[in-house]
């Protein structure tokens, strides 16, 4: 957490590690505080607090595909952001439609031919 009084500017970085097995969906999660004094928001595209432009912002960047920016910067009030439990929440791969119709005739020929041998 930052929690400057005067004019500043402060990053994160969180890097994420994904494992080696194949993975499905992925939902990117975290807890974010903004506590902003000043009332309102100035946001150039910079984060240089020294510029004359007001400048009073909070972002979330995805610099690459597994590292996250969390970073604030003021030069017009007091400015606080908080930043808990980055994580990246996996789920299992959901099969494809052809995969689900491979696996239904697969078990169809199964139970025709146990039922052929049972009948004979």
């Amino acid at each position: 957490m930052t929690d400057a009084l005067g004019p500043g500017a402060h990053v994160l970085y969180q890097d994420f590690t994904v494992p080696t097995a194949p993975i499905g969906i992925g939902t990117l999660m975290f807890e974010l505080f903004i506590g902003n004094r000043a009332g309102t928001f100035f946001s150039p595209a910079t984060l240089d607090f020294s510029t004359p432009a007001l400048n009073q912002q909070a972002r979330v960047d995805i610099l690459l595909a597994l590292r996250l920016r969390f970073a604030e910067t003021d030069n017009v009030f007091s400015f606080q952001l908080g930043v808990d439990d980055a994580d990246i929440v996996t789920a299992d791969a959901v099969p494809e439609p052809s995969t689900w119709l491979l696996t239904l005739g697969a078990l169809a020929l199964i139970g025709g031919r146990v039922r052929r041998r049972t009948t004979h």
